[in-house]
């Protein structure tokens, strides 16, 4: 059963509890047409380019840096890299709110451009129920991950590596699949803090 004070809750899941925990939007922030989401909370917008990602699934309100957008696609442009317009939105979106964290000597020293550390302090400023990992450097052998961060229980440990390993069994089974299926759906749909 879960506990919250030494009360007992009406509820499975500690998330929106974590949310609320780290809503540290002012009032204006609060407000119609401010922030519309803790820094923990779900997603709130997808990042493929796929045609069957319609621009309708993404019908929740989201904030974007403006400056960064302009940023991002000027640099794109300058260094003549292929523009990826979901990523960008999804980078320049991490800037609507302050930085929770920024070590001296990342700022002060000279970047090293394929480290991602600097980033993922960025993105680890807004944690998302579902969140993409970039590898830990541009030279590393580990890959692009995704990580899946809720869940609408408390699991066993047990039941916590089944659930780990179905979601390892399903990506595989999707990326093999040879006809094309569709799993996107509203974002809204998941949206639940």
């Amino acid at each position: 059963m879960p506990f919250m004070k030494g009360k007992l809750l009406d509820t499975d899941t500690r998330w929106e509890f974590l949310c609320q925990a780290v809503d540290d939007r002012t009032p204006k922030e609060r407000a119609p047409g401010g922030l519309p989401k803790s820094r923990y909370g779900p997603v709130s917008l997808y990042l493929s380019e796929d045609k069957r990602n319609l621009k309708s699934n993404t019908d929740v309100k989201k904030r974007i840096n403006r400056w960064a957008r302009r940023f991002l696609f000027k640099k794109a442009k300058e260094m003549d890299v292929p523009l990826d317009k979901k990523m960008i939105e999804h980078v320049s979106s991490l800037f609507v709110r302050d930085n929770l964290c920024v070590f001296k000597n990342w700022v002060e020293d000279e970047p090293n451009l394929k480290d991602t550390k600097l980033f993922e302090a960025i993105q680890s400023s807004n944690w998302n129920d579902v969140r993409f990992k970039p590898p830990p450097s541009l030279d590393s052998s580990v890959g692009w991950r995704v990580e899946f961060r809720t869940l609408d229980v408390q699991l066993t440990p047990n039941q916590c590596f089944l659930f780990s390993h179905s979601i390892q069994l399903l990506a595989r089974m999707i990326s093999s699949l040879q006809e094309d299926v569709n799993f996107y759906i509203p974002i809204s749909m998941v949206d639940h803090c």
